[in-house]
C-alpha cells in the first residue's frame, strides 16, 4: 500500500510537537522565557528535520520512539536559528511563518535569549541519557557532535554568516553553493544521519541516508530560494521579495528562475539514487519528501 505523505506527515508532526510541549512543561526556567521558547518552536511549521531522523530511523529498523528526542533537539537548534534570523541586526522581518516574529512579539533581547536558550537546551536533550533508553552513551557523544558541527561554524553559522557578507556583491553560484550547504543541507544532513546512526543502522545504510540528506537539504534551500522570488505570503508567511529587497546572494540571481528549476530536477533525482541500496518498504517516506519538496516551489 503506497504511503499517504500528507497524514505520514501530520502524524508525525503531532508527535514532535506533542514531545516538545511535555518538554518545555517539565523545564524549570523563568516562565516568560519558557513561554517565548514555546512561541519560537511550536508555531507552525514542517517539523522536517526531526521527521526525517524518523524517517531514516524507520529506514534501517523500528527504532523511531528512541530516536524521537534526539530528533526534537534538532528542532530547537532550527528553531533557534530563524528566531536568530529574523533580528533586526540580521534580516530584519517582522513576519514569521505568517505571524509576528519572535523579537517583535518578545523583544530584541529577549529574542536573543530565547534563541540562546533553545540552542543549549538542544544539547541538554541531545546527552540526556535518561531519554535515550536503548542507546549506548558512545553513539549520543557521536552523534551530538556531529550535530555541534553542522550547526556551528562549519555548518549552519558559518552559512549564515557568508549570507551576510554576500548581501549586495554580484551573486557567484559557488558561493551561493557554499551557502547553501552551510545554512541548510548540514543540518537536514545530521538529521538523515542520526536517525539512521541512533536507529541502529549499518555503516553502508547510515552512509547512504547521510548523502541522501545532503542532497535533500541542497534541493530544499534551492526551492526556499524560487519561493522567496515568486512565492505568496501565505506559502512562506514572509514577504514576497524580501531576498531581493536585501540584495540577497541566491541561486535565482545568480542562474535565473529556469536553470534553478533544472538543477532543482538533478538534485532530487540524486537524492533518490541514494536510496537505491535500501530497503524499498521502509524507504517510502524519504521517496515521497523528495517529491515533496521539488513540488513546493512548483
Amino acid at each position: 500500500m503506497s504511503l499517504d505523505l500528507a497524514g505520514y506527515l501530520e502524524l508525525q508532526r503531532d508527535r514532535v510537537d506533542a514531545f516538545l510541549k511535555e518538554y518545555l512543561r517539565t523545564l524549570e526556567a523563568p516562565s516568560q522565557l519558557v513561554e517565548g521558547m514555546r512561541y519560537a518552536l511550536l508555531g507552525p511549521g514542517k517539523r522536517i528535520r526531526p521527521i526525517l531522523a524518523s524517517a531514516a530511523a524507520r529506514c534501517v529498523g523500528e527504532k523511531q520512539d528512541q530516536v524521537l528526542p534526539a530528533a526534537c533537539a534538532l528542532e530547537m537548534i532550527h528553531a533557534y536559528s530563524l528566531v536568530h534570523d529574523d533580528l533586526p541586526a540580521m534580516d530584519d522581518d517582522e513576519l514569521r511563518r505568517g505571524r509576528p516574529s519572535t523579537h517583535v512579539a518578545f523583544g530584541e533581547a529577549q529574542a536573543v535569549l530565547i534563541g540562546d536558550a533553545l540552542l543549549s537546551e538542544a544539547f541538554v536533550l541531545l546527552g540526556d541519557l535518561s531519554r535515550h533508553p536503548g542507546i549506548y552513551a558512545h553513539e549520543l557523544l557521536e552523534v551530538s557532535g556531529r550535530v555541534a558541527r553542522a550547526a556551528g561554524a562549519w555548518g549552519m553559522v558559518g552559512g549564515q554568516w557568508l549570507d551576510i557578507v554576500s548581501q549586495g556583491a554580484a551573486p557567484d553560484i559557488a558561493d551561493v553553493e557554499r551557502i547553501h550547504l552551510g545554512k541548510t543541507a548540514r543540518l537536514i544532513q545530521v538529521a538523515c544521519y542520526l536517525g539512521a546512526r541512533l536507529g541502529g543502522g549499518a555503516e553502508a545504510e547510515v552512509q547512504s541516508l547521510s548523502n541522501y540528506g545532503l542532497k535533500l537539504g541542497l534541493l530544499f534551500q534551492l526551492q526556499d530560494d524560487v519561493l522567496a522570488e515568486v512565492g505568496s505570503e501565505q506559502q512562506t508567511g514572509k514577504r514576497q521579495g524580501r531576498d531581493r529587497e536585501l540584495h540577497k546572494a541566491t541561486a535565482v540571481a545568480a542562474l535565473g528562475l529556469d536553470s534553478v528549476r533544472l538543477r532543482a530536477k538533478q538534485l532530487a533525482h540524486e537524492a533518490l539514487g541514494c536510496l537505491s541500496n535500501l530497503d524499498e518498504q521502509r524507504y517510502d517516506p524519504l521517496l515521497k519528501l523528495v517529491r515533496y519538496v521539488l513540488d513546493r516551489a512548483d
